[in-house]
C-alpha cells in the first residue's frame, strides 16, 4: 500500500477517557480527560495532561491528591458532561457520586468501576497544558469486575476516545501480550514484506506506464 504524507498529529489511539476528581475550597469537581498515561510500573506512577484554564487544576494544585476514575461504556453521557460543563458553575456530582477512602480528600466515582487515588509528585506545563505526575497510592474496583483479584476489560468496558472526537467501546482479543511473539516466523514475515513492496513497486511502474501514454497523446 502506498504511503501518504498527512498533517502532523498524535494519532495515537484509542485513548482511555478518565473522569479525573478533586476537592479543595468545598468545591468537588470531575473533568474528562483523554491524555492520560503510565510512567512507571513499579512503582505505579501515571500521569494526566489538562489545559491550564481547567478549574480542576487549581484544585489539583491545591490538595496535591487527586482520584483518576474509568467510566464504563454506558457512563459517555455522564462523562462527555464532565468534559463540557464548567467546574466553576456546575455541579459534577450530578453526574457521578462522590466517595473516599477515608485518607485523602480525593473524591472517587462511584459509578466508575475502577478508581485510583493518586498523589502528585511533579507538575510541568507543556504548551498551554499542565501535565501532572502523581505516584498511585490506593486503587479500588467493583467486586464484579474483577477476574483473579485484577480489573477485567471486558467486564470494565472502559470508555475510549478517538481522535476523530468519537467514544468507542474495546474491540475483540487480538492475542496475548508477550507471549504470541514467541512463536513469530521470521522467514514467513520477511516474505509478506518482500510481497508489499513488490507490490509498492508494480503500482509505480504502472502510473509510470499511464503516464507516459498521457504524455504520447
Amino acid at each position: 500500500m502506498k504511503k501518504q504524507e498527512i498533517r502532523a498529529f498524535h494519532y495515537i489511539y484509542p485513548l482511555p477517557a478518565v473522569i479525573v476528581g478533586a476537592r479543595a475550597k468545598g468545591k468537588t469537581d470531575y473533568a474528562l480527560i483523554s491524555n492520560c498515561g503510565v510512567i512507571s510500573t513499579e512503582p505505579s506512577v501515571i500521569y494526566i495532561s489538562s489545559e491550564g484554564r481547567n478549574y480542576i487544576n487549581s484544585l489539583i494544585k491545591k490538595v496535591k491528591v487527586f482520584s483518576v476514575n474509568i467510566p464504563s461504556v454506558p457512563f459517555a453521557r455522564a462523562a462527555d458532561y464532565c468534559g463540557i460543563a464548567s467546574g466553576k458553575k456546575a455541579d459534577k456530582t450530578a453526574a457521578f457520586t462522590p466517595f473516599f477512602d477515608g485518607e485523602h480528600p480525593a473524591p472517587m466515582a462511584d459509578e466508575c468501576p475502577v478508581n485510583l487515588v493518586c498523589r502528585l509528585r511533579k507538575t510541568l506545563k507543556v504548551e498551554g497544558n499542565e501535565v501532572f505526575i502523581a505516584s498511585v497510592e490506593r486503587a479500588f474496583a467493583d467486586s464484579e469486575c474483577l477476574t483473579d483479584g485484577k480489573p477485567d476489560i471486558d467486564k470494565v468496558n472502559p470508555l475510549l476516545y478517538d481522535v476523530a472526537k468519537k467514544y468507542r467501546s474495546v474491540g475483540a482479543w487480538a492475542g496475548d501480550a508477550l507471549k504470541i511473539g514467541r512463536d513469530f516466523d521470521k522467514d514467513a514475515w520477511e516474505n509478506m514484506r518482500k510481497f508489499k513492496r513488490m507490490a509498492r513497486e508494480a503500482e509505480k511502474k504502472e502510473k509510470k506506464r499511464e503516464k507516459g501514454k498521457r504524455d504520447f497523446f
